[in-house]
């Protein structure tokens, strides 16, 4: 991945061994489990993957109701596809960072 030790960087992860990667999960007629994309994941060797979404805005980029239900379900799946006992994070990665609202932090709990 291009700029994956500038994102690694900026997360202060830098030293940490990781393998990266886009992720794709297509459901299939008898699942119930429905499709999910990841732009890119960090799969870490501390026993972490931040779940990275990137998003271009030439703003500060908003997750509203409607989005913060897609990236919960996109959680879901992951986890559920996956059957990852890591610790998982949401990381957003904009152009101008996100606005601090209740859907923002949200996945913070």
């Amino acid at each position: 991945m291009k700029h994956a030790l500038r994102l690694k960087t900026a997360l202060g992860i830098a030293s940490v061994e990781t393998t990266e990667a886009p992720w794709r999960y297509q459901s299939s007629e008898n699942s119930d489990i429905p499709g999910a994309q990841i732009d890119l994941l960090i799969d870490r060797r501390d026993d972490t993957i931040n779940l990275c979404e990137m998003k271009y805005s030439e703003m500060e980029f908003t997750i509203d109701k409607k989005y913060a239900k897609d990236l919960r379900c996109k959680l879901d799946v992951f986890r559920r596809v996956t059957g990852t006992g890591k610790n998982i994070f949401l990381t957003m990665v904009t152009t101008f960072g996100v606005t601090n609202n209740a859907y923002a932090n949200e996945n913070d709990r």
